[in-house]
């Protein structure tokens, strides 16, 4: 299963998750299929909203907790082809193999159901702000990772709870 890490340095103790660097080596290796390929790869970052406020009000351990459970949330809820990791805090990513934007922002529209319709004890809603975009075969892959940052950015911006998808450039 591509989103159930095994190596120690690849999981991120907190989540069970892969860890950022082990995500950006999945990320590396589904990039280079696709531009060898062809094929589509979407990429979906997003974070809880307001994150501090249920930190303040859940405490260190409760907070943890939460994230625990949204990342089993998420792990019961994706592809066996998707890869998940927890970036650090709030935010986490996916990696959807054989999406294209349209259906990776589905994809997402998805998750963010889920977290919208799940109640963590005393949390109330737990909402999350999601950017998405496609591969660009051959693209650097900082530029792919800063489109979906970009997008993450203007879902927040607008008032968080939603997804914002970002196309590549055309040349």
């Amino acid at each position: 299963m591509e989103h159930s890490p095994t190596s120690r340095q690849s999981v991120d103790a907190l989540t069970g998750l892969y860890t950022w660097p082990e995500f950006e080596r999945q990320q590396r290796a589904a990039a280079a299929r696709v531009t060898r390929h062809g094929g589509a790869l979407g990429l979906v970052i997003f974070e809880l909203d307001n994150f501090s406020e249920l930190s303040r009000r859940l405490g260190t351990e409760g907070s943890n907790d939460m994230l625990r459970h949204i990342a089993n949330l998420l792990e019961r809820n994706v592809r066996v082809s998707d890869v998940l990791a927890h970036w650090n805090g709030p935010r986490f990513a996916a990696l959807a193999p054989a999406l294209d934007l349209h259906e990776t922002t589905g994809f997402a529209v998805k998750l963010r159901r889920l977290m919208a319709e799940y109640r963590y004890d005393g949390s109330g809603l737990i909402s999350g702000s999601f950017g998405v975009t496609e591969y660009s075969p051959g693209e650097p892959l900082d530029a792919f990772t800063q489109r979906a940052l970009g997008a993450l950015a203007h879902a927040r911006s607008h008032g968080g709870n939603r997804v914002a998808a970002a196309r590549a450039a055309q040349n």
